[in-house]
C-alpha cells in the first residue's frame, strides 16, 4: 500500500482518499443499524477527517490554472459535507 501511495499522482490520491472516505461513511452506517455508538462516532469523526483533508488539499490561488473557481466550488461541497456529517452525527441519524 505504502509503494501505491508514493507513485500515486496527486489526482490519484485525491480519488483515492474519496473512497475511503466513502467507505468510512458506509461503516458509520453499518455502525448506527447496529446500535454501535462508539463505531459510529469514530467513523464519522474519521469521514470528517478526509474530507478535512481534502478541503485542506484545494489551491486557492486566483489563477485559473492553479484551480480557480473549481477549488471555491469544492471548498463548498467539502463544508457542506462536513456540516452534514457533524449534524447526522449530532441527530444520529
Amino acid at each position: 500500500r505504502d509503494a501505491e501511495l508514493a507513485a500515486a499522482t496527486p489526482g490519484q490520491l485525491v480519488v483515492m482518499l474519496f473512497d475511503k472516505c466513502l467507505l468510512t461513511v458506509r461503516r458509520a452506517e453499518a455502525a448506527f443499524a447496529a446500535g454501535d455508538v462508539a463505531a459510529r462516532v469514530d467513523h464519522v469523526c474519521r469521514a470528517a477527517d478526509m474530507v478535512t483533508e481534502l478541503r485542506a488539499s484545494l489551491d486557492r490561488s486566483l489563477a485559473a490554472e492553479a484551480g480557480g473557481a473549481i477549488a471555491a466550488q469544492l471548498d463548498a461541497l467539502y463544508a457542506f459535507i462536513l456540516g452534514e456529517l457533524w449534524e447526522a452525527n449530532r441527530r444520529q441519524e
